[in-house]
């Protein structure tokens, strides 16, 4: 029997293919410890896994510990964590396409993502008003105007209207809170703001380029003829 063959398969979950996946043992370590001060122990392991689908090699961590264990049984609970961890949110299709349209914009989106995926709430609400700002200086608006006086000169270009500005400012608001108050945005105000701002970035930098060669392709309305 090969190596290959004797190596032991478990659940995961991986980061391409979704939760329990079957993936193979490439590596595992256990160990265990107790705190004779405050009577407590546990045991963790870590293992490196290759989903057995799509052959992603992922980490894995089980945590059990005495402290956490179930009300009615008495049970310790094991937690389990992943790197890279399950994506917390659908990309956009047309994010990657914008590789060669601005490849700043796209890396920055790319670790708000990372930010998003590891729960990492309150980088990933500043994370939004920083990609925001810099896709307002791809745009050419003045880096030294304030946010509110930037959205207005949004709207005075016409890149956006009343609906649009008034999101926006929201959303700045609420990066605000968190980057200078520390606040964490439930999942679903996270989500509004990320809502926003794909909106946003989709709009500008992709949808009026494609707007315009479909306005070049569309055939002229036909005059009237005269009575």
């Amino acid at each position: 029997m090969s190596i290959e063959q004797e190596r032991k398969q478990v659940l995961g979950d991986c980061p391409d293919c979704g939760k329990d996946r079957w993936a193979t043992v490439l590596g595992e370590k256990d160990t265990q410890w107790y705190a004779d001060e405050a009577g407590i122990g546990g045991r963790d392991t870590f293992r490196l896994l290759e989903c057995a689908g799509c052959r992603t090699t992922y980490y894995q961590h089980i945590s059990i510990s005495s402290e956490d264990a179930a009300y009615d049984t008495g049970e310790p609970i094991p937690k389990t964590t992943y790197f890279p961890s399950l994506s917390k949110r659908e990309r956009p299709g047309w994010i990657w396409p914008m590789w060669g349209v601005d490849d700043d914009l796209v890396e920055l989106f790319r670790c708000l993502y990372i930010a998003l995926d590891h729960d990492l709430v309150v980088l990933a609400a500043s994370g939004v008003r920083t990609v925001f700002d810099l896709a307002m200086a791809k745009l050419d608006v003045d880096s030294a105007l304030t946010f509110e006086q930037k959205i207005e000169v949004l709207k005075a270009q016409g890149r956006i209207g009343q609906y649009e500005q008034e999101d926006l400012r929201t959303m700045v608001e609420a990066a605000n809170a968190a980057m200078h108050r520390g606040w964490k945005p439930p999942p679903e105000e996270l989500d509004t703001m990320m809502t926003t701002l794909e909106r946003f970035i989709h709009h500008s930098f992709m949808l009026q380029g494609k707007a315009a060669k479909l306005k070049a392709k569309v055939p002229p309305k036909p005059k009237r003829k005269s009575p």
